[in-house]
């Protein structure tokens, strides 16, 4: 008897490398998810760094906070905002980072005021937590800074 030599997969073959590419997709596609996040905050860090250096400058010409521009750096995940309050001897900054809506850095929320002390918030950010105390810019899961 002479078999004839098949070419190909089988069904049972080809179910089995679909199989194995979804547990390994099911694994990688959260972790890269979370690299591609933490590579973001990044540049939160760097634009409240930038942003806070140039009201302190501000307030060193002027000594008060009342009137700085707050010009947001260019940032594709994150919009920027400064509140000082609205009297003319203010003393006081708040600047905030916000991830844009609809990225995968919606509901992080980062802030830093004009002593230098740091926040961070999340607004149903599945696996990231706030430090405690919340007295630093966390920048992987768990609330590690």
């Amino acid at each position: 008897m002479r078999f004839k030599a098949t070419h190909g997969f089988s069904l049972i073959e080809l179910m089995v490398v679909v199989v194995i590419v979804a547990i390994l997709a099911r694994l990688v596609v959260p972790s890269y998810t979370n690299y591609i996040q933490r590579g973001n905050i990044t540049e939160a860090i760097a634009g409240l760094s930038q942003l806070r250096l140039e009201a302190e400058r501000f307030y060193a010409d002027n000594r008060t906070y009342v009137g700085f521009s707050c010009t947001a750096p260019v940032a594709q995940s994150f919009t920027f905002s400064c509140v000082t309050p609205a009297a003319p001897t203010a003393t006081t900054i708040t600047i905030t980072a916000t991830g844009i809506a609809n990225t995968n850095m919606q509901g992080f929320v980062y802030t830093i005021n004009q002593n230098g002390d740091r926040a961070t918030t999340f607004n149903n950010v599945n696996g990231w937590t706030a430090h405690n105390p919340n007295n630093c810019w966390v920048t992987r899961q768990g609330g590690l800074c």
